[in-house]
């Protein structure tokens, strides 16, 4: 009770589909075949919260995220009679979102070690992303901005390393 917490997360994760000159590009399910591409995805969030009563905090979350996909080739087939074939196509997108969060922490029986929690989210964020293809060097696409807002509800588990400092794993499943 009366003390503040702060936090970071961090994620970066990245792919490449058949990006070899003699691979023919990956599969799924022999309905969409010849993947070829890239893909790409960072976020940072930053957190504080004042702890109100003992295991219950209440804080603000700060969220950007950044997904760019580069598709240089992929086929849909549904049989003899109809396919499609796309190439050069790019999508770009950042985005923004604040949440008011509320957090209880539930310890295992005595432990001042481990514990579960709860988190409840309201989010508010803006995004913009681009989609465009290239065609004879030239660029045709759509440009998409988006509001959001959302109710979450994001169960974790939390391990003091030392009496400040925690490592956390938590699952946003219900929103």
């Amino acid at each position: 009770k009366g003390t503040f917490g702060a936090g970071l997360t961090l994620s970066y994760n990245t792919m490449d589909l058949g990006k070899a000159s003699d691979d023919p590009g990956f599969s799924l399910l022999s309905l969409v075949t010849g993947i070829k591409g890239d893909m790409y995805t960072f976020g940072v969030a930053p957190n504080v919260s004042y702890f109100l009563l003992d295991n219950l905090a209440v804080g603000l979350r700060f969220d950007y995220d950044r997904t760019q996909l580069n598709l240089g080739n992929i086929g849909l087939s549904l049989g003899d009679m109809l396919s499609l074939q796309l190439s050069d196509y790019h999508y770009l997108s950042n985005g923004y979102t604040v949440s008011a969060t509320c957090r209880y922490y539930i310890p295992f029986g005595e432990s001042k070690r481990f514990a579960m929690f709860a988190e409840g989210r309201l989010t508010g964020g803006y995004a913009q992303s681009i989609m465009y293809r290239v065609d004879q060097g030239d660029k045709f696409g759509t440009y998409q901005t988006n509001i959001k807002g959302s109710i979450d509800v994001v169960p974790g588990l939390s391990a003091f390393v030392t009496n400040n400092v925690a490592l956390e794993v938590s699952i946003g499943v219900l929103g």
